[in-house]
C-alpha cells in the first residue's frame, strides 16, 4: 500500500488529490469508516485547519461530525489533533467518545467509536495530522500504526513539493507584474511624454506651412500605435486589471482583442455565455494558460488565426478551454524556449487540478484544458 499511495501521490495534480487519495486507501486498507485531514496554515504558529477533504463508507450519516469539525482550528497542544501536531506522535483510542478532549469538539455521533490521529509531517516540518474513525471499538494494532506513521511521512513530502510547483508559479506571476510596472513606468511614460513632443512639433511645423509637417505626421502615428502596443503587453503582464471572478469570457475577450491588435493575427472566441470562476487565483491560472497557449501559436507556430472556445460540461461539473490555430506545429511551438512555456502551462493546470492536452493535425495544435469549475 505504501508503495502504491507514493507513486500515485507522486503523479497528483494537486495536494487536495493527494490527500483525498491517501485517505480513501488508508481507511479501507483497515476498514476504518471515516477519515479527514488537518493542514498547517499558519507557519508561525503552526495552526492547523480542517480541510473538508473527507472519506466516508457509503450510507454513514457524519453530517454531525462534519458541521462541528469544520468550524475548528486547533493550535499545537489543543484538543486531540493539537495533541498529535505537539508531540508528531500518532495516538489510538479504541473508543473515542470517552475521552474529555473529544467531548469538547462537540461532535456527537453514536456511531463512531475507536480513532486513530497521526501526523502528516516531513523529517523538520509538521504539515498535518490525519484522523480515522471506525463504528466500532478497535484495539490498537501496531503494524497498522506503522504503516499509517510512514504514509504521513510521504504524504508530507508530496504536500510541501505541491506546495513548492505553486511558489514557483507565483513567483513567476510576480516577476511579470514586476516586468509589467516597469513597462508602465519607463518605457511607456517615456513613449507618452515623445508622442506629446512629436504633435507639438507637427503643429509647429503645420501652422509654418513646412513640407516635412506631413512627416511628422506619420511619426506621431507611429508612437500612437508603439504606445497602444506598450499598454497591450502592460495589460496582458498584469492581468489583474481584469476581475476575472467576475467573468471569465470578459477576460479572453479583451485577451483575444490585445492579441489581435499586437501581433495583427485574427483571434475569436467562441462561448454559451458568461463562464464565473470564483477564486480569483485559479481564475488567473486559467487566463495565464490561454495567453501562454496563444503566445507559443503566434511566436513560434507563427499562426495568422486563433480560434478560443470556452464551455462548461455542466453534468461533469468541469469547464473545458480550446484554443485552436493554425501555424507550423507542436515542434515549431514548443521549442522556442527549450518548451519552458509548455512545462509551466502544465504547473498551473496541475495547480487548478486541471489536465491539458495538446494535439496537432493537418490545420494546427489545439491546446485544451479541462478543469473543475469549483474549488
Amino acid at each position: 500500500m505504501q508503495e502504491e499511495i507514493a507513486i500515485v501521490c507522486s503523479r497528483a495534480t494537486s495536494p487536495r488529490a493527494a490527500l483525498k487519495f491517501t485517505l480513501q486507501r488508508v481507511a479501507r486498507l483497515n476498514g476504518w469508516a471515516v477519515g479527514h485531514a488537518f493542514l498547517v496554515v499558519d507557519d508561525a504558529t503552526g495552526e492547523l485547519a480542517p480541510t473538508g477533504i473527507w472519506h466516508f463508507e457509503p450510507g454513514l450519516d457524519i453530517s454531525d461530525l462534519v458541521d462541528a469539525t469544520m468550524k475548528l482550528r486547533f493550535a499545537p497542544g489543543e484538543g486531540l489533533v493539537g495533541r498529535v501536531a505537539e508531540t508528531r506522535e500518532g495516538m489510538w483510542f479504541e473508543d473515542v467518545t470517552r475521552e474529555p478532549q473529544w467531548k469538547q469538539r462537540g461532535a456527537s455521533d453514536p456511531e463512531l467509536r475507536a480513532a486513530i490521529f497521526f501526523p502528516i509531517m516531513t523529517s523538520d516540518q509538521l504539515v498535518g495530522v490525519m484522523e480515522f474513525f471506525a463504528d466500532e471499538v478497535l484495539p490498537p494494532d501496531p503494524r497498522f500504526e506503522q504503516t499509517v506513521r510512514n504514509v504521513g511521512i510521504q504524504l508530507g513530502h508530496v504536500i510541501l513539493r505541491k506546495d513548492l510547483e505553486k511558489e514557483i508559479a507565483d513567483l513567476a506571476d510576480a516577476e511579470q507584474r514586476r516586468m509589467g510596472e516597469v513597462l508602465h513606468d519607463s518605457i511607456g511614460q517615456q513613449v507618452t511624454a515623445i508622442e506629446i513632443i512629436m504633435k507639438t512639433l507637427h503643429t509647429r511645423l503645420e501652422r509654418a506651412s513646412r513640407p516635412e509637417a506631413s512627416a511628422a505626421a506619420d511619426l506621431v502615428g507611429h508612437i500612437r500605435d508603439t504606445r497602444h502596443q506598450v499598454n497591450a503587453l502592460v495589460k496582458g503582464l498584469m492581468p489583474g486589471e481584469f476581475d476575472i471572478s467576475k467573468g471569465l469570457i470578459d477576460a479572453l475577450q479583451a485577451l483575444c482583442t490585445r492579441t489581435s491588435a499586437l501581433f495583427d493575427v485574427e483571434c475569436e472566441i467562441g462561448h454559451d455565455g458568461p463562464l464565473t470562476i470564483a477564486d480569483p487565483t485559479k481564475g488567473n491560472h486559467v487566463y495565464r494558460i490561454v495567453r501562454e497557449a496563444m503566445h507559443n501559436a503566434v511566436k513560434h507556430g507563427q499562426c495568422s488565426r486563433i480560434g478560443v472556445e470556452a464551455r462548461p460540461l455542466a453534468e461533469e461539473g468541469l469547464i473545458t478551454i480550446q484554443i485552436h490555430d493554425n501555424g507550423r506545429g507542436l515542434m515549431a511551438a514548443s521549442s522556442g524556449d527549450g518548451g519552458m512555456g509548455w512545462r509551466l502551462m502544465q504547473h498551473r493546470a496541475n495547480l487548478i487540478e486541471g489536465e491539458l492536452d495538446i494535439a496537432q493535425n493537418e490545420s494546427g495544435v489545439t491546446v485544451t484544458l479541462t478543469f473543475p469549475r469549483v474549488p
